[in-house]
């Protein structure tokens, strides 16, 4: 019963995650946890996971934001220890956290170098839909902070790595996102 129920948790928890429906995705990353102790593959996607959308929910709810940056800070703990072990399957997941960590704090100068040391380790070590997603959150990044033809710039390299990947459901969302913002056109 507790494997189909990480199952179903797991499959909702991804989900949520690229759709970026960050706060139910942590509370499935928590319900996940709640029936198992597992350290299987899955276990390495559920804390990176977990981690970013922790710290995306810390920024959109800041009346819960110390419990969402806790889980998030957890995050970047065992990546350290993990890419210590596995630094091409590891490094730039372990980056992306650590610009997503910074990005929460509100320290952008950190934020930015993070975010480009995740899209080169991506790059490097040839993990396309993480390329893209490092381009997508680092859009993010600067649509937030005003800066739109920067975001413009990021969502765009984002779209063309889920080209690659074939990930349409993704690649029509940035797309409507650069169409219906007239801050991010052209």
């Amino acid at each position: 019963k507790s494997k189909l129920l990480c199952g179903i948790y797991f499959m909702k928890l991804y989900d949520a995650f690229w759709s970026r429906e960050y706060a139910a995705g942590v509370d499935l990353f928590t319900a996940y946890f709640s029936v198992t102790n597992s350290t299987t593959l899955d276990f390495l996607f559920l804390w990176f996971y977990g981690g970013i959308m922790s710290f995306g929910a810390a920024r959109q709810h800041p009346e819960e934001w110390s419990n969402y940056l806790k889980t998030g800070e957890d995050s970047v703990i065992n990546f350290r220890k993990w890419t210590s072990h596995s630094e091409w399957n590891c490094q730039n997941k372990l980056y992306l956290l650590e610009a997503e960590h910074f990005n929460t704090l509100g320290q952008q100068g950190q934020a930015k170098m993070k975010y480009e040391l995740a899209i080169q380790s991506s790059q490097l070590h040839r993990f396309g839909h993480e390329e893209g997603l490092s381009y997508e959150l680092y859009g993010t990044f600067w649509s937030d902070l005003g800066q739109k033809s920067l975001a413009r710039e990021n969502f765009s390299k984002a779209v063309k790595c889920y080209e690659k990947w074939g990930a349409k459901l993704k690649i029509d969302y940035l797309k409507s996102l650069l169409s219906e913002a007239p801050e991010l056109q052209n």
